[in-house]
């Protein structure tokens, strides 16, 4: 097996999965699932899907038996580093051991050795200055979120200490993680990469306990 195709588990679920929980299927996709155990969904998929933060990643076939097998809102248990997921008369249908699967590191590493004041002159920042935002963001282009995506697009002081920029994103649009929340991941994660990313988290944090 190729090592890009491992069965894995994000090192986010460690210190999440040190109790035992009770649950159920919460969505199902074509080629993964979620879970919702507690508060928190996990996301379950095949080869095919990148490993999500709170995720892990099982061989294709045995993902494709459990799709076919779970049902919605099917119940689910975790137990001794362990998914059992039950069928409505309560028998096991499928089990996941979790101790099989490979800790992987998700963290975003920033890039020290890169000043920031040459960020613009740098081939990845101009790849990125290419793509055209408004066509990919997957929100409603109304005036207000055009004007929202340019002030973070000039990244000026200004613009990130407006709590209404972020506040305009936090939970809009569709999906079951909402468009505008996909988004404000994306861009956080390239502050984070270039070490930028520690006061713009603690206002939104801030603006996520509000609501």
């Amino acid at each position: 097996m190729r090592t890009n195709q491992v069965e894995r588990k994000s090192s986010y679920l460690t210190p999440f999965l040190k109790e035992e929980y009770s649950g159920y299927v919460h969505s199902l996709f074509s080629h993964s699932l979620n879970i919702q155990l507690g508060k928190q969904l996990i996301h379950v998929s095949d080869m095919v899907e990148p490993l999500s933060a709170f995720g892990l990643k099982i061989e294709n076939d045995k993902m494709a038996t459990l799709l076919k097998t779970v049902k919605l809102n099917g119940f689910v248990r975790y137990q001794n580093h362990t998914l059992f997921f039950y069928n409505p008369l309560n028998k096991i249908i499928s089990i996941v051991n979790l101790d099989s699967l490979i800790e992987t590191d998700l963290a975003i590493k920033p890039l020290n050795s890169l000043p920031i004041s040459h960020l613009q002159d740098t081939f990845f920042f101009k790849g990125l200055n290419q793509l055209p935002l408004k066509m990919k963001t997957g929100l409603p282009l109304s005036t207000e979120t055009l004007d929202y995506i340019d002030q973070l697009s000039c990244y000026s002081i200004e613009s990130l200490s407006d709590s209404s920029v972020w506040n305009h994103f936090i939970g809009r649009g569709i999906g079951l993680t909402p468009s505008g929340d996909d988004f404000l991941i994306g861009y956080i994660s390239i502050l984070t990469l270039f070490d930028q990313q520690k006061d713009w988290i603690k206002t939104i944090a801030t603006l996520i306990k509000k609501e």
